[in-house]
């Protein structure tokens, strides 16, 4: 009877352990895969501090730098794997909660915009102007916020077997560095570059341009210079071109879509000709 209860004993103890370690590697996964609340938190509140430091550079902005450094001081920034849903019913990235000087932030949602910093720094920023209880309305103050770096948006919509396609490609100057790692934010995806459905991050592929031009000084071929982008759409893979002058010039312009993973008899590899779509620049207009 003994020797039954002491392996039982055993067995339950090496259960737990079994549980335990399970639980420790998929915490460990999550935190891979996901990022950490403690990483997340500290990101929130570096884009709290920069965007107060730029705070002085947009006329009539409704909050000073100081009010604003104060709250993302004395805030507290939660991540939840909870859904937070308004007082109207809808289930949103964050709450906050003046009273309490708390914003709750959903893990899941903040994660999902790890491929475009741009709308991180936009929830963070407009989640503290609630903490101030500024009126912040459809993101207005906080896109002016953003906005102010924006040099230039690029913008192919498009369609394929009936359904609407995007590509965005946004271009900031140096200065956005005051907020996060924002410099250059290409998706793609399903709806309109203007009411985007789904949103994936593109992979630049490829810049076409001759280093002896730049060691020699030679920058009258600048504007020739491409960069070459890659997307999915379903299983198959895209490519386009877009060269240094469409992207930073006003106006529409043709771009050529080719399909990747295409190969002949002798395994090399051919880009197959899809559609020529078309894209258009829009310099940003600085107040």
């Amino acid at each position: 009877m003994k020797i039954n209860i002491f392996k039982k004993t055993i067995l339950a103890v090496f259960a737990l352990l079994v549980a335990s370690f399970a639980q420790a590697e998929s915490a460990l996964e999550d935190i891979l895969i996901r990022g950490s609340a403690q990483m997340y938190t500290e990101e929130f509140i570096k884009i709290g501090k920069k965007a107060a430091a730029r705070i002085k550079d947009v006329p009539d902005f409704p909050i000073s730098e100081a009010e604003f450094l104060q709250a993302v001081q004395t805030t507290t920034i939660e991540f939840t794997e909870d859904r937070l849903v308004s007082n109207e019913g809808i289930e949103v990235d964050a709450l906050n909660f003046p009273s309490r000087k708390l914003i709750r932030v959903n893990w899941d949602r903040w994660y999902s915009y790890s491929s475009n910093q741009e709308n991180r720094a936009q929830l963070a920023i407009h989640e503290y102007l609630g903490i101030l209880k500024a009126n912040d309305t459809k993101y207005f103050w906080s896109m002016k916020l953003m906005k102010g770096f924006l040099e230039s948006v690029t913008s192919c919509d498009y369609m394929i077997n009936g359904a609407p396609y995007y590509l965005l490609y946004e271009n900031y100057s140096e200065g956005a560095k005051y907020l996060v790692n924002i410099d250059k934010v290409m998706v793609s995806g399903q709806g309109s570059s203007v009411n985007p459905l789904t949103k994936e991050s593109v992979t630049i592929s490829s810049l076409n341009f001759k280093w002896t031009d730049l060691i020699n000084g030679n920058y009258k071929n600048v504007l020739n210079w491409a960069i070459g982008i890659t997307w999915k759409y379903e299983a198959r893979t895209l490519h386009g071109r877009i060269t240094i002058n469409q992207m930073s010039d006003d106006g529409p312009f043709p771009m050529e879509v080719f399909e990747l993973g295409i190969f002949n008899s002798e395994g090399i590899m051919t880009p197959r000709y899809i559609a020529t779509i078309h894209c258009n620049t829009k310099k940003m207009k600085k107040e």
